[in-house]
């Protein structure tokens, strides 16, 4: 082979090489998980707040985002909120 061959291979691998480790060297960015805040909250069973929707009123109203019930006792289930 000629050195222009030569030349042209050794250009080629290193470019390639390049493109194959440039994944490796500088991974790209992941977006992250979003970081909320939780907080349970008993629906009814607090004397200050006896009734589900006045918990949900009072959460909802400090920027508390409603996200499920579980059901705890029939007049009782357990609120979840995040932030």
């Amino acid at each position: 082979m000629d050195r222009f061959s030569k030349t042209c291979l050794v250009l080629v691998v290193v470019l390639l090489s390049i493109i194959a480790l440039r994944p490796i060297l500088t991974p790209p960015s992941a977006a992250a998980a979003h970081r909320y805040k939780y907080t349970v909250a008993c629906g009814g069973c607090e004397t200050a707040r006896p009734h589900i929707d006045d918990t949900i009123n009072f959460y909802v109203c400090q920027g508390w985002e409603f996200v499920a019930a579980i059901p705890g006792q029939p007049s009782q289930p357990s609120l979840i909120f995040r932030k």
